[in-house]
């Protein structure tokens, strides 16, 4: 559902879709407000959710990196267990270079969050 505006006090006002809006409640706030967009007789209630990821950084209502350490841990993990599939002999500098290019960058992910 979008809100179509026009002309108010003779500027234009462009339009906005309200599916696309929502909301998450941070830190000890009260869970149980609920948000309204409004235009006109029309009223919409907005959504609210725990966990959203923007930019690829999960954010959490507590602001805690722990969904986020984990999901990069875990697709670094899923990334070994892929090398270790389809690579059956690799010495020590070649699994370096694996773990340089494809494992280290999910991990640094994670990394930057914590500090």
């Amino acid at each position: 559902m979008s809100f179509q505006t026009g002309p108010i006090n003779g500027y234009y006002v462009s339009t906005f879709n309200t599916d696309k809006y929502k909301v998450m409640h941070l830190g000890h706030t009260d869970p149980s407000s609920s948000y309204y967009l409004q235009e006109g007789q029309l009223r919409k209630l907005l959504q609210t959710f725990n966990e959203e990821r923007d930019l690829g950084v999960y954010v959490t209502s507590d602001l805690k990196p722990s969904l986020h350490c984990g999901r990069a841990a875990a697709k670094a993990s899923s990334t070994i267990g892929l090398i270790r599939r389809h690579f059956k002999y690799t010495d020590k500098d070649s699994f370096i270079i694996l773990y340089k290019a494809y494992i280290r960058t999910n991990l640094e992910l994670c990394s930057e969050l914590v500090t």
